[in-house]
């Protein structure tokens, strides 16, 4: 059984930061799919090693960005966060 875990991110590198090293724990693949960062979060994802990065031009409909993170997902299960949400060890 193996987990893919999905975010969508824009201009979230102080919570990316945080969170990919709980997600590298457990997590066997992280999609990412950014809507358009400025802040620097492209260049960092692209320094991570197992990330899965895509791109979705935002249309004011999370749901649709969200489907995007599910299309690139092919793990058993998918685990869908924010990146400021935070796991307790």
């Amino acid at each position: 059984m193996e987990i893919s875990t999905a975010l969508i991110v824009k201009d979230e590198i102080s919570n990316i930061k945080n969170i990919l090293p709980d997600l590298k724990k457990f997590s066997d693949e992280i999609v990412v799919v950014d809507t358009g960062s400025t802040d620097g979060t492209v260049e960092l994802l692209k320094e991570q090693e197992g990330i899965k990065l895509c791109f979705y031009n935002w249309d004011n409909n999370f749901s649709n960005a969200r489907n995007e993170t599910l299309k690139y997902a092919t793990k058993d299960f998918i685990l869908w966060l924010d990146a400021d949400d935070r796991l307790d060890n």
